[in-house]
């Protein structure tokens, strides 16, 4: 029996993956753990155990809270940490969740309990997500960092655009509980997404969204996203709005997305909080007068990144698409990386589908071998396979037996008329 942990129902199957969040410092906006309680309901996932908080929290740090119950009775609501399961008949993607708060106090012995947790349930892998404020402009696709303990989840995480974080100082329960995975022997991704740090309300779905369109690629998850995405939508939607009545703040978040259009992901560190306030201080303290609000630029949905569905359009011209698929297809050519950049990603995830028949079911295995014989990456088709689908160019079944090309790719960018893809010819 370990201390501190109160275990509802036994685990009696085996669950290749844990996912954890922890509310508090490591969660800006909420993200993650909105994140996480999203997953919770809509896989649906069933509560198994739970961490009793009386050793781990200073109650004058994080104040529980009461409240009325419809009998008039007071009802005091302590911080929370719960252990989910969810088990579909597909034993590789059985999960544990886990979403808490984290603690003040004797760190390394909550992650022991999270690590049993981990050896009761026959976890390969854990993955922590978490959240940051930086400076990121809310009108760009949510950054996302993360690390990993291993060569191959390092290289998974970046395929689907997961940049490596280099980040030193002040750190959290993350990297205590990763230290206590590492000393077990599991395998440890986290990721991060990274959210404007002049937005102040909470929660920011956008960057939830980002978090678990990440997450659902990297260990092949089915959830459907949508009522996630409306949010996302409505939120990105709302802070626009609300910039817009202030000129200083519209040409900061300007600046910002120039700056993220022309970074180098390679390079890319995030900066610390007092950097952050300083620099735009900075610029607000420079501005000798206000600007006229109509001299700048709209920041309007048709700036936005499609993983809010709020859509930052490329144009794909057709000598593009041939001239990218002739480097691709040279006989000599070694693997190549997947691109980053979203127009030369949607080529090339385009590519592989082009002899895909409209309104033809495919199996798994046809899929996968339709993959391999046409993937000049260095990434294996089962990643690929994931992507076609997060992309809207595979439909999938909730079983995933079944494979349909989709046309919702179209939306992501401005497709030249003239070229074919997995769906009906593209046409304006």
């Amino acid at each position: 029996m370990i201390e501190g942990l109160i275990v509802h129902e036994e685990l009696k199957t085996t669950f290749p993956t844990m996912v954890v969040a922890f509310a508090g410092w490591p969660d800006a906006a909420e993200a993650a753990t909105r994140a996480m309680q999203y997953l919770v309901k809509n896989l649906p996932a069933k509560k198994f155990a739970e961490i009793d908080p009386e050793e781990f929290y200073d109650f004058t740090e994080v104040r529980p809270y009461t409240r009325l119950d419809d009998n008039g009775e007071r009802i005091v609501t302590w911080p929370t940490n719960d252990f989910y399961y969810y088990a579909p008949e597909d034993e590789s993607r059985r999960l544990i969740l886990y979403v808490g708060t984290e603690p003040n106090l004797r760190w390394r012995a909550f992650s022991r309990i999270l690590t049993t947790i981990a050896e009761r349930g026959a976890v390969q892998t854990v993955i922590s997500m978490g959240a940051l404020l930086d400076e990121v402009p809310h009108t760009r696709e949510p950054k996302i960092t993360g690390r990993a303990s291993t060569p191959e989840l390092e290289q998974r995480a970046e395929w689907l655009g997961v940049r490596t974080s280099h980040y030193q100082g002040p750190t959290g329960i993350h990297t205590a509980f990763m230290e206590a995975c590492k000393g077990r022997g599991l395998a440890y991704a986290s990721i991060w997404g990274h959210s404007p740090h002049y937005v102040n309300n909470s929660p920011n779905p956008a960057v939830s969204h980002s978090l678990l369109t990440r997450l659902r690629s990297l260990i092949d998850i089915d959830v459907d996203l949508e009522e996630l995405r409306l949010a996302a939508v409505a939120g990105v939607a709302d802070v626009t709005e609300a910039i817009a009545q202030e000129p200083d703040v519209s040409e900061y978040v300007q600046r910002l997305e120039q700056r993220y259009d022309a970074e180098d992901a390679s390079t890319d560190d995030i900066p610390m909080p007092e950097d952050m306030v300083q620099e735009l201080e900075r610029f607000l303290k420079g501005q000798r007068k206000p600007p006229d609000v109509g001299a700048w630029p709209s920041l309007s949905v048709d700036h936005l990144h499609p993983m809010t569905q709020v859509r930052f359009k490329p144009e794909i011209s057709l000598d593009d698409y041939v001239a990218l698929v002739k480097q691709w297809r040279r006989p000599t050519r070694e693997p190549t990386d997947l691109p980053r950049k979203l127009k030369q990603r949607l080529v090339a995830l385009h590519y592989l589908l082009t002899h895909l028949e409209p309104d033809v079911a495919y199996s798994e295995e046809d899929i996968n071998l339709l993959i391999q014989h046409r993937n000049p990456f260095g990434i294996d088709h089962v990643q690929l396979r994931r992507l076609l689908v997060d992309y809207s160019m595979l439909e999938r079944t909730s079983d995933g037996g079944e494979y349909r090309a989709s046309d919702g790719y179209l939306a992501e960018a401005e497709w030249d008329p003239q070229i074919v893809g997995p769906a009906p010819r593209v046409e304006k």
